[in-house]
This record gives C-alpha cells, structure tokens and sequence, in this order.
C-alpha cells in the first residue's frame, strides 16, 4: 500500500463514527407485572426540540482527502498537484454538507406525570396524536398509548 493509500484509510477509520448516528435509547422497561400506579399518567408538556445546528468539521475533512486523493488519481504530472488542490477543495465542501445533514434530529420531548408521584420525560420522534393533559399509559416496550 502507498503512503497516499495509507493516509486515506486513516482518515476513513478515524471519521466514520464521526458520521454515525448517536442513537439514544430512552425506551423504560418495566416489568410485566408493573404496578398500575406505575405505567398510567398524564401528559404534562410536549415540547418540539429543533436538532443542534452546531456541526463538527469531520464531514469537511473526511471530504477534503477523499477529494483530494481522487483528484491526485485523475491529474497528470504537471497537472496534478492542481487536481489534488481542486478535489480537496470540492472534497471538503460535500463532506461538509453532507455532515450539516446528518447531524440535524429533531424530536419531541414529553412530560409525562405518573399516578405513582413520579415525573419523567422522555424523547420521541413523533408526539403522534398526543396533546397535554391525555392520559396515557406507557407500554413495557416503551409506547406511550392514550389511555
């Protein structure tokens, strides 16, 4: 493997969790035989949360020696190092939108009071058909059902 080749594969190896999605999982398990006063409640709040428009320069990176090891692949001797520049330049301008993309989640962040006292909030993708005040009941998989 060249050296060119070298630096391409670290750069790869180090950006892909970079490009990954942080998931979360804030699914509650609860027991079969939960406690009525433990599963069933009432929506206090539902919050729409617009995802973090704040980005890391990965994608920017990542793009730029992708682009840039393509481009020295397609130059010819005195044009190369012109085509390396171009492609890092196009490279990093991709990488960095494609990263601005992925990186936006938005969700719903719902308050939810059980009958047993405690107060939780959970983050969910859809508030569904769901409005403050219903009474729901959360599932052992983690489903908030209208009660």
């Amino acid at each position: 493997m060249t050296k060119c080749h070298w630096v391409l594969a670290a750069a790869l190896g180090a950006a892909v969790p970079a490009f990954g999605f942080a998931l979360h999982d804030d699914t509650i398990r609860l027991a079969e035989n939960a406690p009525f006063n433990a599963t069933h409640g009432r929506v206090t709040s539902i919050e729409f949360v617009r995802g973090s428009s704040g980005h890391s320069p990965a994608g920017a990176i990542v793009g730029g020696v992708i682009g840039g090891v393509l481009g020295h692949q397609i130059g010819s001797s005195r044009g190369n190092d012109a085509a390396t520049i171009a492609g890092a330049a196009g490279g990093a301008v991709v990488g960095n939108e494609v990263s601005k993309e992925h990186e936006r989640h938005d969700y719903y962040r719902i308050g939810i009071r059980f009958k047993d006292g405690r107060e939780e909030t959970l983050e969910r993708d859809s508030a569904g058909d769901l409005r403050v005040g219903d009474r729901i009941r959360l599932t052992e998989g983690g489903t908030i059902e209208r009660d």
